[in-house]
C-alpha cells in the first residue's frame, strides 16, 4: 500500500493543537460542519466535511503528543475519492505521520 507523509508548521503549543483534534468544537472550527468524537482508543471519529461523512475510530490518543485515527473505505457511502482501503491519520506533535505498529 502506498504511503504519504506531509507536515505543516502551526504557531501554537501542542495542547492547543491537540484540542482541535479531539474536541467537537475544535474539529468543527478547523474543518467540518459537524463532529461526533469519542477521543479514546476505539472511540468514534465522525466528521462531516463538505457534505461527506468521514467515519472511523481513534487508534491512539496520547495528550498532547499523538493522535491517530483509522478511516475505513466504505464505497456505498458518499465520500471523497480515495484509492486505499483505509486511511490512517496520525498527528505526532506538529507533524503528520503514520501510526507506529503495536
Amino acid at each position: 500500500m502506498a504511503e504519504h507523509e506531509s507536515s505543516i508548521e502551526i504557531a501554537a503549543d501542542p495542547e492547543t493543537v491537540f484540542d482541535y483534534l479531539v474536541t467537537e468544537d475544535g474539529m468543527t472550527a478547523w474543518m467540518g460542519r459537524s463532529a461526533h468524537l469519542e477521543p479514546h482508543v476505539g472511540g468514534a471519529f465522525a466528521v462531516e466535511i463538505a457534505g461527506y461523512g468521514v467515519r472511523g475510530e481513534y487508534l491512539v490518543v496520547d495528550r498532547p503528543r499523538r493522535v491517530a485515527s483509522r478511516i475505513p473505505r466504505e464505497p456505498e457511502r458518499r465520500r471523497p475519492p480515495m484509492s486505499a482501503r483505509e486511511t490512517v491519520l496520525a498527528f505526532d506533535r506538529l507533524s503528520f505521520a503514520p501510526p507506529e505498529e503495536p
